[in-house]
């Protein structure tokens, strides 16, 4: 359209308009851009833990503070099987591994630098800024595969957690997970989704595997994509997720390593798979 409004111009006074019109374009779509690129940018550069802490409700925070409200009480029951699509956004899961001190105080450590050792006790922690569906399970050195998560005795026996609902298994005032006096490696792997999904079956298909069972339980596509996550750690993809490592200090629940993880986008609603390994040393002499 701008080149017809200038044909009729002699041809350097027309070329000039055009090269003023594209340059007038130009700066257009420029003024456009910095109107619209902070907040794309701004939604891109959100970090796990940044996420977590800007849907923390009426909570100050400081960027070496952990906050100090918590919910500790289950929510109550619900029928829903998903989360509805105007509650779906970025989760932000703030997870990790706490080791309980002789004093009983909570120390959050980072399981890949940590060496664990016969009659050390520890918490999986888990807290999102969203409702979520959490399942938490586990491969032993034996090579059995245990559902730690839902729990009966713990959240009402679900695996729905409330926004920033509390949630450390096994739950206080237990004396926690105990190594024994085995060397070995155990595989945890933390299963989130915003649908509702009964893993009990894919634990039992895996135990029924492990000891040369018949491939008579049949699995749906979702638990397939988990299962090959669940089987194949080492390459899980984490295109789909986001993680951050963190100090923090909490004078209520713990201090130490933490970690946050978030999905990449809202446009997958895939369950989402970390993992993250807990070795341990065997008593001396063993």
């Amino acid at each position: 359209m701008l080149a017809d409004t200038f044909r009729g111009l002699p041809a350097e006074q027309g070329e000039f308009m055009m090269s003023f019109a594209d340059c007038y374009g130009a700066i257009l779509i420029l003024a456009y851009a910095l109107i619209t690129c902070p907040l794309a940018t701004g939604q891109g550069n959100t970090t796990p833990r940044d996420l977590y802490f800007q849907t923390q409700p009426q909570v100050g925070d400081t960027a070496q503070n952990a906050p100090t409200q918590r919910c500790s009480a289950a929510p109550q029951a619900t029928p829903t099987t998903r989360v509805p699509d105007q509650d779906r956004r970025r989760w932000s899961l703030q997870y990790g591994i706490l080791q309980i001190e002789s004093s009983g105080s909570l120390i959050g450590v980072n399981p890949s630098e940590t060496l664990f050792h016969a009659g050390d006790r520890i918490r999986i922690h888990a807290e999102a800024n969203q409702r979520i569906y959490l399942t938490i399970v586990e491969l032993g050195t034996s090579g059995k595969w245990s559902l730690l998560f839902p729990s009966p005795t713990i959240n009402e026996g679900q695996s729905m957690l409330a926004p920033f609902y509390f949630c450390d298994i096994p739950e206080s005032p237990t004396s926690g997970f105990v190594f024994d006096d085995l060397a070995g490696a155990e595989e945890v792997f933390l299963i989130v989704s915003l649908d509702y999904i009964d893993l009990g079956s894919l634990v039992s298909y895996l135990n029924h595997q492990q000891v040369g069972g018949p491939d008579d339980q049949p699995l749906s596509s979702r638990e397939i994509k988990i299962l090959r996550d669940l089987t194949q750690p080492a390459v899980i993809r984490s295109r789909d997720l986001i993680f951050e490592k963190a100090e923090e200090y909490s004078l209520d629940n713990f201090k130490g390593t933490i970690f946050y993880a978030s999905n990449a986008s809202t446009e997958s609603d895939a369950p989402q798979v970390i993992h993250f390994t807990l070795n341990h040393a065997g008593r001396q002499g063993k």
